[in-house]
């Protein structure tokens, strides 16, 4: 299990380097994809299901990225869209095209619903991890609030 998360990591770092991440920034955005293909490897062997374990693999990546980027003073999308980067399910998205390309429709259909459940929980996952941050900010800051 260490490998594939090493791998991982050494992926988000270079995606890094793609999205033009300078400094100490690189090197959050590497753990954040090597954490979250960690909690992806762990709930997949606890025999979670695969958009359980996407949902919340992704969800670990957003808090993490939510509070690193507030400890780097940087927008939390930038290491959200690198530390999902090992999540993306690519591979499904090839797959369902090549079957439609090669005319075996069902085989298409059922690969790209997976597919799409995958993508909706890793969306769903960032976006559940940004609202709980947002409300952990709120009632903790009391300029924000009105007495």
């Amino acid at each position: 299990m260490i490998l594939p998360v090493l791998l991982s990591t050494a992926a988000t770092i270079g995606f890094a380097f793609i999205f033009k991440i300078k400094g100490i920034s690189i090197l959050f955005a590497g753990i954040g994809g090597g954490l979250g293909w960690l909690l992806y490897l762990l709930l997949d062997n606890l025999g979670s299901s695969f958009i359980l374990s996407y949902f919340l693999a992704a969800f670990g990546i957003g808090l993490y990225a939510e509070f690193a980027a507030r400890f780097l003073k940087r927008s939390p999308a930038v290491l959200i869209a690198c530390g999902i980067i090992p999540l993306v399910p690519g591979e499904g998205v090839y797959r369902t095209m090549a079957f439609a390309i090669h005319n075996k429709l069902d085989e298409s259909i059922s690969t790209g619903a997976k597919t799409l459940a995958i993508a909706a929980g890793i969306g769903a996952g960032i976006a559940f991890a940004a609202s709980i941050t947002k409300l952990f900010i709120y009632f903790l800051s009391p300029s924000s609030r009105k007495e």
